[in-house]
């Protein structure tokens, strides 16, 4: 007959021995949920202090923050609301793109960071060095495309007084080369996200990983499909329009992950201070035990 072996945890909040298995739900002391507890254990970075944590915590909520304001201008931009207030005199519809491309670079460096600190081993993310050397030179990239697609927008903003064949030829060829500049930053940005839901795993968080999953698998099977309807049709327009959606599709997915990578951290951050705090207050209880006279 097996023996079952026991598993002795400790509540985050309140540090009561938690035996098991199966664990409780809930601390019996203090009423804390214990289901996501086993995965911060894995790196013990709520232990590391928040010293340590703090540091991460505040570069992966900065790039949350970022990428998040990135998403509310470009909605501002395609809604034309700067314009409709009277801000602006002219519309902003193309240049909804800008912000994300923009911001994406600082975000990947924000994230791109936390893993050359010292809590990098203390919690796994040293294991992250196959990804790490391509993340920051895959969110940079977004800067070369910023720059064709802002050279193309000033080109349409600002036609000659007598349009050209040569007028019309270089305007389309800064389009050109943002949409094929644009195909490696598409997937290189697959590629930092895979680093940040990788992180998230040694959180308590598995849903990051279930998103970029999904989006890996919907990337490939569309584009097995436009590559199908392009052939089909003999026309790059599909395929062109196709990556624009796309990367207007990873504003709002990079924007889901941060914000949920960046909670955990904070809640982790949470936790590092409540076990400072408990450490202190049975070292203090120990000190007055057997400080007390006889």
């Amino acid at each position: 007959m097996m023996q079952v072996t026991k598993v002795k945890l400790f509540c985050m909040k309140c540090g009561y021995q938690l035996v098991g298995p199966p664990l409780p739900r809930r601390c019996s002391e203090c009423g804390y949920p214990v289901l996501h507890q086993a995965r911060w254990r894995e790196g013990e970075l709520h232990l590391a202090g928040p010293t340590i944590v703090w540091p991460v915590a505040k570069r992966f909520v900065s790039a949350a923050a970022i990428l998040f304001f990135s998403l509310v201008m470009s909605i501002l931009f395609y809604s034309d609301v700067l314009l409709n207030i009277k801000l602006i005199s002219s519309s902003t519809t193309s240049f909804i793109f800008i912000p994300f491309f923009v911001t994406a670079p600082l975000a990947a460096f924000l994230w791109w960071t936390p893993v050359h600190g010292p809590a990098s081993d203390s919690w796994g993310l040293h294991k992250q060095s196959v990804f790490r050397k391509w993340v920051l030179l895959s969110g940079m990239w977004f800067w070369v495309v910023a720059f064709f697609n802002i050279a193309h927008l000033l080109e349409s903003a600002n036609p000659k007084t007598s349009v050209s064949p040569n007028t019309i030829n270089e305007s389309w060829s800064w389009y050109t080369i943002a949409t094929i500049a644009l195909v490696p930053a598409l997937i290189g940005w697959l590629v930092v996200l895979l680093h940040v839901v990788r992180v998230s795993l040694y959180l308590r968080n598995e849903f990051p990983h279930r998103i970029w999953t999904a989006l890996a698998w919907l990337c490939g099977v569309a584009s097995l499909i436009v590559a199908y309807v392009c052939s089909k049709n003999k026309s790059t327009l599909y395929f062109e329009n196709m990556l624009w959606i796309f990367a207007l599709f990873m504003i709002g997915i990079s924007a889901v992950l941060a914000l949920l990578t960046a909670w955990d951290v904070v809640n982790c951050l949470t936790h590092s201070y409540q076990s400072m705090a408990r450490e202190e207050r049975l070292a203090k209880q120990n000190s007055e035990r057997y400080s007390a006279p006889k």
